[in-house]
């Protein structure tokens, strides 16, 4: 039997103005950070607009922290937006005798993200350390917004792969989802990070959204400056439609080394 107490601290590092949240979204548009995470840290529906937005409350407008450049194509911040996450546990347990485990700190993440346009944003966090080591670079991306003034968005860069599924950074729970981290066989593919394209489109009233990875997660690049492995790619697609009463349908395929 074990029991585990957690506590999760986001820390501003700098005097400032999230998919993942940072502390300046907030102090940009002078809300509460519940706007978008009730509880904390799930989304709420507000909340996933948002992050569909590239971090914007309305797709395409100016946020109000920049520095005017008289330049249309960049919104350059008055502030650099850095956040800080501390993950503090205690845990006690019973294996026979009784223990107990200050698990403090156990993860500690440098995040910045925000808008650089009108319609191209970014984000990126890394563990400064995760279960006592340096874990490293996790999420990091640039999306393009609105490609063409059209409902079709663009990622690329460094995410995972099952985000359009549901994000993993916002379960409540202490323990992660083990399906996400299974491998079948010999096959190295899973639905955790990865480096490729996302694309998401709004269509006849379906979220469609269509990944293409290489497949090899997030390891060093070889001895070839190359991070893929291998000449194949992994293909993901996920549809999802709002039914009457608040009800959700969704489907999505997952093929890999093709």
């Amino acid at each position: 039997m074990r029991v585990r107490l957690a506590l999760a601290a986001l820390l501003c590092s700098i005097p400032l103005a999230d998919a993942g949240a940072i502390p300046a979204f907030a102090r940009r548009y002078k809300v509460t950070c519940a706007l978008c995470h009730n509880p904390f840290p799930t989304l709420t529906e507000f909340g996933d607009r948002f992050a569909a937005n590239g971090y914007r409350m309305v797709s395409g407008e100016a946020t109000p922290d920049t520095i005017g450049t008289n330049d249309p194509l960049l919104s350059l911040p008055d502030k650099l937006p850095l956040a800080v996450r501390l993950d503090l546990y205690a845990q006690a347990y019973a294996n026979g005798k009784a223990a107990t485990d200050f698990q403090s700190p156990y993860g500690l993440k440098l995040m910045s993200g925000g808008a650089i346009s009108k319609k191209l944003s970014y984000y990126f966090y890394t563990f400064l350390a995760e279960r006592g080591e340096v874990g490293g670079i996790e999420d990091a991306f640039i999306h393009i917004n609105d490609i063409g003034n059209r409902p079709f968005d663009l990622a690329l860069g460094q995410y995972q792969v099952s985000d359009p599924l549901f994000k993993r950074e916002l379960r409540l729970e202490f323990e992660d989802y083990a399906v996400y981290r299974a491998r079948v066989g010999d096959v190295p593919v899973d639905l955790m990070y990865d480096r490729g394209l996302m694309a998401a489109a709004q269509v006849a009233g379906f979220t469609l959204t269509g990944e293409i990875i290489n497949g090899n997660g997030i390891g060093p690049a070889q001895s070839d400056r190359h991070f893929d492995n291998d000449a194949a790619k992994n293909f993901f697609l996920h549809a999802t439609r709002d039914l009457v009463g608040g009800v959700r349908l969704g489907l999505f395929g997952y093929t890999g080394r093709s």
